[in-house]
């Protein structure tokens, strides 16, 4: 997860915030593990159902009914108050796990290359 939001922030896609869904974001324990690996605040939703919100809010896009997905989510996604907070400690551990993970991944590309199976 640390690597695709790294893929969206070197592409200068700007994150304002990092939001949890799903059965992971009812843990407050993965929740606090998120925060602390992305170094950023995690909000959760109120609602329960973000799959069929986020159906529902394609579809209202798509109708016409909103006249984008942002104005969409502006209408009806609401946020749980507070946020989950990083311990910017645990951010550092990480952090150096992080780089040591895009090095063994860069020394190993050339293998999975080779475990690919072509026809």
């Amino acid at each position: 997860m640390r690597d695709s939001l790294e893929i969206f922030r070197n592409l200068g896609i700007k994150t304002n915030k990092v939001i949890a869904s799903g059965g992971g974001a009812r843990s407050p324990l993965w929740l606090k593990i998120q925060a602390d690996i992305f170094n950023q605040e995690v909000y959760t939703t109120k609602m329960t159902e973000q799959a069929c919100m986020g159906a529902a809010i394609m579809a209202g896009v798509g109708s016409g009914y909103y006249s984008s997905i942002q104005e969409a989510c502006n209408q009806v996604v609401r946020y749980n108050s507070e946020p989950v907070l990083p311990d910017h400690n645990n951010a550092k551990i990480y952090d150096y796990y992080f780089e040591i993970y895009k090095e063994l991944y860069e020394r190993n590309k050339d293998l999975f290359r080779k475990m690919t199976i072509s026809d």
